[in-house]
């Protein structure tokens, strides 16, 4: 009996003991399996704050390098002034193209001294609203008094032999409007608003030191239709209107060879440029003969 009893103490004791290691084996499960989750949930977090941190790190230097090249790009920006002289003719129709040929995203100032035609008057206010023109202003200068009857002109010429005149006065307006700005250009553009461009303007190849001239329609002189360079260069290549009765006693009205004949008394170097372009549009003889008598 003694025996049997002890067996069966010693049963429950080892089934107690291994009910114990069970339950110690669990209970040791389950605080490693915590721990793993502590540490997953630990790691994760540490992802998580690396992630949030590079994004920053990651936009701020998006955003330093955005206005480092917006620098850049304003840094590599030119300066241009437009004058334009005479009508505002086709001024919505070659808007576009003078954007895109000469301004071409540098930063552009637009000048005018316009005639004294009255299409001028119905033009004006949509002139202003789109180039939105830093001066704009009609030619009042008096005429110069010449006798056009001794005045040297071939066939085409001699019935509007005072057009040269208006057109010298208008740009002698843009000219002066122009001359009282302080501002520092690295271009000037003496053009008109009838000109149609066909090829881009190429900076590069222009020279600071001389007045720039596009090539084609030069009749004897030099085309009289665009004119590029420094600023003091295109104010001695406008200063032609003062000059010109003087000019006349010596050569013909015919405005391209005037206008050569002008450059050289300025002592202008010129450097002939690649710049295609048509007028647009085209005034007939008729038309000119009527605008030099409305004038």
């Amino acid at each position: 009996m003694v025996r049997g009893k002890t067996r069966r103490t010693q049963r429950k004791r080892t089934e107690k003991r291994k009910t114990e290691r069970r339950r110690g084996g669990r209970r040791k499960n389950r605080t490693r399996k915590t721990q793993r989750r502590r540490t997953e949930r630990k790691r994760t977090q540490r992802r998580r704050t690396q992630r949030i941190r590079t994004e920053r790190r990651r936009t701020r230097t998006r955003r330093r390098t955005r206005g480092r090249t917006h620098n850049r790009k304003s840094v590599n920006k030119l300066n241009i002034a437009i004058l334009f002289s005479g009508r505002l003719t086709s001024y919505d129709k070659h808007y576009k193209n003078i954007m895109d040929n000469l301004v071409q995203g540098n930063n552009v100032d637009f000048y005018a001294g316009i005639s004294t035609e009255p299409i001028n008057d119905e033009l004006l206010d949509g002139f202003v609203k789109m180039y939105k023109p830093k001066k704009v202003k009609k030619s009042d200068k008096d005429l110069l008094d010449i006798d056009w009857d001794n005045v040297k002109a071939n066939k085409q010429m001699t019935p509007i032999k005072k057009n040269p005149m208006f057109m010298w006065r208008n740009r002698d307006n843009v000219m002066r409007l122009f001359g009282k700005s302080k501002k520092k250009y690295d271009w000037v553009i003496s053009t008109r608003l009838d000109v149609y461009y066909t090829e881009k303007l190429d900076f590069k190849k222009l020279d600071a030191k001389k007045i720039n001239i596009p090539l084609l329609a030069d009749y004897g002189g030099y085309q009289d239709k665009i004119a590029i360079g420094k600023k003091d260069a295109i104010i001695k290549y406008l200063d032609l209107y003062d000059n010109m009765k003087e000019y006349l006693k010596k050569k013909p009205v015919n405005p391209e060879p005037l206008l050569k004949y002008h450059i050289q008394q300025k002592n202008l170097p010129v450097k002939r440029i690649s710049l295609k372009h048509n007028i647009y549009p085209k005034v007939s003889l008729k038309r000119k003969v009527a605008n030099a008598q409305s004038n």
